[in-house]
């Protein structure tokens, strides 16, 4: 039954926006991206909602108990029609011919598909195992209905009002198509896809093991190749690279939820604000506020990279989460000042940085002081910029252990100042100084731009061909 509603209401919807304005393309695209928007607030609701897929686990332990089947029907479906979550907003907003091939040719697909095994998903929805919201039966039916829904009719739209079809006699649509699909599925893989394939184990990766540095140099290789492939491509190739890569942040960073919504699973840490900040400011232009994610963003994720608080099991969800959200934290920041989609940094952009960093700075201090105040009612506590909890802060500087003996209280509530202070100036020092190499990247950058040119210009010269490589950026 649910599966009529769907397929009968997405053709409602596509008959109600294309036939009568059919004649009437402004009027037509603007209701196509308000279908589009309300599908994105849809998708984020998702992940707030309960989910026990995440415990379909091959062969592995999770939270102490042992899981031995997977459900790989679901696991595909899953995986495939999540590529609807970014290519359907690439698609309709940023125009581009690869994401409107794979929403039209791999997403809708995958929507059909899983509308055909509707009460497969369900019986993850509704089962009780899940750790995220469960909203009444009724209400989980009809809000996964309204999803499929959205997801078949926007394509739809796409391909008929748009007129969109793969250009089959054009050589370079199937190679964007073949090399580019893949890389956005795999990007678009959902987190607890490696623990359903590859199971957990009971160890936790060890700093700077195997696990650690693999993960390091596929970090340094993407963003080298990434800079390397776009770097001379036209703006809105550029832009859509990294919208791409901020609403994948996104909505790998809300993944989170799954796990259940609590106070410590709010967007107040470092690295998770960057997940809500770089969309806002790549969607909406603010120059500004993506230089001081740069900054800012940018030192924090290092640091975590460097020295990553890795959990059990090397595939599972904890830590699959862990390197997909700090890794596109550095790629977001890199590849928008990389790319020049924002104006390089100036003794200004270090100003506003540091205006930004000290409200932030205050507003975390403040609020984990008044959370961790009432942790003995809520049962929660908060580690805002390792200022909270001192073990995990005391294990990278031992040597600072003696500020833990200056420190006051008032109510239930207690500060140690040195402690912040130490945080505070420290954190400051390090965006200062990644400001400087920035700054001396910039000088590099352009030597070997100019370089790069006089190569160019030298072999048209001596063999009288025009040169194949580009001269300059397109902007």
């Amino acid at each position: 039954m649910y599966q009529a509603i769907v397929f009968v209401s997405a053709l409602l919807i596509c008959l109600a926006v294309l036939i009568p304005l059919r004649k009437r393309e402004g009027h037509r695209r603007l209701i196509l991206k308000g279908l589009t928007v309300a599908y994105f607030a849809v998708c984020f609701v998702h992940f707030l909602l309960s989910d026990a897929f995440i415990f379909v686990i091959n062969d592995g332990w999770f939270y102490g108990v042992h899981y031995d089947a997977t459900d790989y029907l679901g696991l595909v479906l899953r995986w495939g029609y999540y590529t609807s979550y970014v290519c359907l907003p690439m698609a309709v907003f940023c125009a581009g011919r690869l994401f409107r091939n794979i929403a039209s040719y791999v997403s809708l697909p995958f929507s059909v598909a899983v509308t055909f095994f509707f009460e497969n998903f369900m019986a993850y929805y509704l089962d009780p195992a899940g750790l995220g919201y469960h909203p009444p039966e009724w209400f989980r039916y009809g809000f996964f209905t309204l999803e499929l829904v959205l997801a078949i009719a926007i394509p739809l739209i796409l391909m008929i009002g748009e007129k969109h079809v793969f250009a089959v006699r054009s050589g370079r649509e199937w190679a964007n198509f073949l090399i580019g699909m893949p890389l956005v599925v795999l990007a678009m893989m959902p987190v607890y896809v490696p623990q359903a394939i590859f199971g957990c184990d009971v160890k936790t990766p060890p700093m700077f093991g195997g696990y650690h540095l693999t993960w390091i140099a596929v970090t340094l290789v993407i963003t080298v190749a990434l800079y390397l492939a776009f770097r001379f491509k036209d703006y809105t190739s550029r832009r859509n690279l990294v919208v791409f890569l901020a609403l994948l942040l996104f909505f790998h960073y809300d993944s989170l939820y799954m796990m259940g919504v609590t106070i410590s699973r709010l967007p107040f840490q470092l690295c998770n604000i960057a997940a809500y900040f770089y969309i806002v400011a790549v969607v909406f232009k603010l120059d500004k506020m993506f230089q001081f994610c740069f900054i800012i963003n940018t030192v924090g994720t290092v640091f975590a990279i460097l020295f990553p608080d890795l959990g059990v099991g090397s595939s599972g969800f904890w830590n699959v989460h862990f390197l997909f959200e700090h890794t596109l934290v550095l790629l977001v920041g890199a590849m928008g000042m990389g790319l020049r989609l924002v104006p390089r940094l100036k003794p200004v952009s270090l100003k506003y940085c540091f205006v930004g960093y000290t409200a932030y700075f205050l507003f975390v201090f403040i609020l984990g002081t008044i959370l961790n105040g009432y942790s003995d009612l809520t049962g929660e506590t908060v580690n805002y910029f390792y200022m909270f909890d001192h073990d995990i802060a005391f294990d990278y500087f031992p040597f600072l252990t003696f500020t833990e003996n200056y420190y006051f209280t008032f109510g239930r509530f207690i500060v140690y100042p040195l402690v912040v202070l130490i945080l505070y100036f420290g954190f400051a020092l390090l965006s200062f100084l990644y400001y400087l190499l920035v700054r001396y990247l910039y000088k590099l950058d352009d030597d070997h731009l100019a370089l790069r040119l006089s190569s160019i210009e030298l072999y048209e010269r001596v063999t009288g061909r025009k040169a194949l490589r580009p001269k300059h950026f397109t902007d």
